[in-house]
């Protein structure tokens, strides 16, 4: 008759009725996530319903918990509160048996059991492509498969480095900017002006560099180094002043803000900010100048920071270093050392403070968290064709060395000055 109402609650009598989150198994049964304070509870294969991996649901409970035998509740869903599958990546497979679709997608995602069918769209495919889909029905009582529309052609079978970014797309690991924040990335300059510099330190004249692996794209930090007359050790980190750039409320913030991080992933990086910021005037590439965040740490021979100042500065660099090359160069490898002779004596003295330093957290009971890390090599069509070992040398050890005395100062600047302080 025209009028529209909310549908009536199922009731469950005698049945407790619980909402939380469905968390599938790829062997079809599942478990129900309430909330943090309570265990989660088993749902059996054929108490799923329709749910998939990551709905809310509502579910009633078919058996309570036993802590005495050590068995956990079972639950049945009883009805789909939100969907959480709202787009899915997959190899097209074209196959017009099934009217009135074109095909169906193979996804990678091995929890999804039922086939993705493809709705007839002005692209004609040919069943080579890696699309993505929007999910527009789902399977219920009446059908048991999913209908999409195509969203977007990732690629073909066979394109180098094509199951990357199926993977990428698939969690929605973007790499494509929208066009206001490209837009706010043309506008920054290549270089800073004059007018950026004034109110910052000068630090020009420091004989400052680099540490990074020999595939970093955007270099954040940099560090100096001197020995004072007093028998101290001057230590400057330095910070790549993004929020300059990125500025509160600007497209470019927002979009970091929703990215949360750049994604680093065997070959390639997905970065936070567009590469004419990353890789640009927010990377401290050597021998131009950069605009920079710095903490400048005074510190004795038994590692006690007895002097800071935290400023805004400008730094730049003299030399883009790997880990491989400073390490060689404290091995005694007299073409690496003869190759960056003018930081010679900055990478031994660095290696002195790194001793101490790495002593004093050692008294201080400092747990070591040193695993070994895996590092896939894939070659120029994607394709993986080897593991190593990720080594950390001395140069690893003493950035994350120089990093923690930063993140030290900065936080006991904060506590004294009684600002709010995120560590």
């Amino acid at each position: 008759d025209g009028s529209v109402s909310l549908r009536p609650k199922k009731e469950y009598p005698n049945q407790v009725t619980v909402e939380g989150v469905f968390h599938a198994n790829k062997n079809g049964f599942g478990f129900l996530h309430v909330d943090d304070s309570e265990d989660d509870m088993f749902i059996g294969r054929n108490d799923v319903g329709h749910a998939i991996d990551g709905d809310t649901v509502s579910a009633v409970i078919k058996k309570p918990a036993d802590r005495l035998r050590g068995t956990m509740a079972e639950a049945r869903v009883v009805e789909i509160v939100e969907r959480s599958l709202k787009t899915v990546v997959g190899k097209f497979i074209l196959n017009d048996e099934k009217e009135p679709y074109v095909g169906y997608i193979k996804s990678k995602n091995q929890k999804i059991q039922q086939p993705i069918y493809i709705k007839k769209g002005p692209v004609a495919l040919e069943g080579t492509e890696i699309i993505k889909v929007d999910i527009e029905k789902y399977p219920n009582r009446h059908h048991d498969y999913f209908v999409g529309s195509v969203r977007d052609i990732i690629g073909h079978q066979g394109d180098a480095g094509i199951d990357v970014l199926e993977v990428l797309e698939s969690m929605d690991i973007v790499s494509e900017f929208p066009e206001d924040v490209m837009a706010e990335a043309e506008a920054v300059p290549d270089v800073p002006s004059q007018e950026d510099l004034i109110g910052r330190v000068d630090l020009r004249q420091e004989v400052t560099f680099t540490i990074d692996g020999a595939d970093a794209k955007d270099l954040d930090d940099a560090v100096h180094i001197k020995r004072l007359p007093n028998g101290n050790y001057e230590l400057g980190v330095h910070i790549a002043d993004v929020s300059y750039y990125v500025t509160e409320g600007s497209a470019l913030n927002r979009e970091a803000a929703a990215r949360g991080t750049s994604v680093y992933v065997t070959d390639r990086v997905v970065p936070m900010l567009p590469e004419r910021l990353s890789n640009g005037i927010c990377s401290l590439n050597p021998n131009v100048d950069r605009l920079t965040l710095s903490a400048i740490m005074e510190i004795t021979p038994k590692g006690k920071v007895i002097n800071h100042k935290i400023c805004q500065s400008v730094i730049k660099t003299t030399f883009r270093m790997t880990y491989s090359d400073v390490n060689e160069m404290l091995a005694g490898n007299p073409e690496k050392i003869e190759q960056f002779k003018p930081i010679m004596d900055s990478v031994s003295a660095m290696a002195e403070l790194h001793k101490i330093l790495e002593d004093m957290r050692e008294r201080r009971g400092a747990l070591n968290f040193d695993t070994s890390e895996a590092r896939i090599l894939v070659n120029d069509k994607g394709m993986p064709v080897d593991i190593v070992v990720r080594e950390r040398g001395t140069a690893e050890r003493m950035i994350e060395s120089f990093m923690l005395a930063a993140n030290e100062c900065v936080a006991e600047h904060f506590a004294k000055a009684k600002l709010p302080f995120l560590y």
